[in-house]
């Protein structure tokens, strides 16, 4: 099975914010010269936001 290049750059910037590494080391260590194209490897989706966001009291839904 191969992996895009895309896959393998999102997933090593994604593990980088994971251990808490911040958004600049991971654009340097990506060779981005601008934080914009840093954040399209760090999209993160909104199930995986679901999994750790804290109840608001007083808002349904959760």
């Amino acid at each position: 099975m191969g992996a895009s290049s895309y896959a393998l750059r999102h997933s090593f910037a994604m593990r980088l914010l994971g251990r808490g590494v911040g958004v600049k080391t991971i654009g340097d260590l990506l060779g981005h010269h601008s934080l914009e194209s840093t954040c399209v490897y760090l999209r993160i989706e909104t199930d995986m936001l679901r999994t750790v966001a804290l109840p608001v009291p007083g808002i349904a839904g959760f």
